[in-house]
């Protein structure tokens, strides 16, 4: 999660993202593009039947978490294409044709596919409208999820990011076997750690790497399943 807009390098599908943190703009950023998390999907039920019988939409107090779709275009690439939502992000803006794509697939790809990036809506509870975005990422051997998010800038500051990323981490422990979640994020992103603390996720290890050509920090913050579920 770099800069509170969740760096989250997503996949290399339209755009290539992989990074995520949050330094002034809400924002997480993931690092690898198929390294997140994981956990088996639970209780026996096969991903093909969680995708069909349909986890989204998610309300949480003043936010829901649901399918982006095309009609969400317009608010999409305004905030995607703010610099400051993406200071710290991996991904890059995306052209009309590239954005209008990603979208399409995004409504209809299958949450938690070991391996895979997802990236579902945060959108205001009342109105529907965007907000930003989270993405998910199980790990191909199921016991951990990463997860990256980016909100607009507009809406930044205002504790939706953490309602935000709160019930995305109680989607993914209801819906899988997960050991633990994981959130990666700039060590200038102040706001994104703050949110990763806020949703109950502790620092867990400092990296050292780069970030479009300099040399970076980054923490990686985990959050563990209870013992009792």
């Amino acid at each position: 999660m770099r800069r509170l807009s969740s760096r989250v390098r997503f996949w290399a599908m339209q755009v290539r993202l992989l990074a995520s943190a949050v330094g002034h703009a809400v924002t997480c950023r993931s690092t690898r593009p198929l390294a997140l998390g994981s956990g088996r999907v639970g209780s026996g039920v096969s991903r093909q039947h969680m995708f069909t019988t349909g986890l989204l939409p998610r309300q949480a107090n003043r936010i829901v978490l649901r399918r982006l779709t095309i009609a969400d275009l317009d608010a999409f690439q305004a905030y995607r294409s703010d610099p400051e939502v993406g200071q710290y992000q991996g991904w890059a803006p995306m052209s009309e044709v590239e954005a209008r794509g990603f979208l399409a697939e995004m409504e209809k790809t299958e949450l938690f596919s070991p391996g895979k990036w997802s990236q579902i809506a945060i959108a205001d509870s009342l109105t529907n409208h965007l907000l930003g975005d989270i993405g998910i990422c199980l790990s191909g051997d199921q016991c951990e999820v990463e997860i990256g998010f980016t909100l607009s800038s507009s809406h930044q500051g205002k504790g939706l990011a953490s309602e935000a990323v709160g019930e995305a981490v109680n989607l993914i422990f209801e819906q899988t076997q997960a050991l633990l979640v994981k959130g990666i994020t700039d060590s200038r992103n102040l706001r994104s750690m703050n949110t990763l603390a806020r949703v109950g996720m502790r620092r867990a290890e400092v990296v050292q790497t780069t970030f479009r050509g300099a040399p970076c920090t980054e923490f990686v913050y985990l959050i563990r399943r209870s013992p009792d579920g």
